[in-house]
Parts: C-alpha cells; structure tokens; sequence
C-alpha cells in the first residue's frame, strides 16, 4: 500500500473521468447493460473498482469489479448521445 492519499483521490478523479458516474456499458459476453454506479477504493489494498447495475434491474442488487478487470476488454461503452462524450477518445469504444 505505497499510495498516499492525495495519489488515490488524482487516480479516482481520473478514472471517474474514463468510466463516468451514470455510464452505459455493454457486458461483451453476456450482452447485457449495466449503468455505472460509481468508481470506488477498495479499502484492503487501495485499489479502484466499479459499482455498477443492470440497466432495468428492479432489485437492489450491485456489482463491484476491478477496474482493471472493468477496463480490459469484458465491457465496451455505450454511448447513446454524442454528446454524453466531451473529447471523443471513447466514443464507441
């Protein structure tokens, strides 16, 4: 755990950034949409992960990954507006 604090809340503004809060993504395996919930630290080890929901979902049922597992390919960003992105580096990434 060689973070300190000020590098985890850079990191996690970050990635906030790249996976907005509120974001559609695509479970390539599955075919199924989730909505991010939010970025989080997982408190054991400092490390970032995903909260995140299937879209129409009634329970209250959450699921938290890996950012990294998040980012790596299993997921791909739906992006049903252009302008839901501002730089266009991930537009339908």
């Amino acid at each position: 755990m060689s973070k300190n604090l000020d590098d985890l809340i850079s990191e996690l503004s970050g990635k906030r950034k790249e996976v907005p809060i509120g974001s559609l993504w695509r479970h390539i395996k599955t075919d199924t949409l989730y909505t991010v919930k939010d970025i989080v630290v997982v408190e054991s080890d400092l490390t970032l992960a995903v909260s995140y929901k299937r879209l129409g979902d009634t329970s209250h049922l959450h699921w938290l990954r890996p950012l990294d597992e998040f980012l790596d390919g299993r997921f791909k960003r739906e992006v049903l507006f252009k302008d839901e992105v501002t730089d266009g580096s991930n537009y339908r990434r």
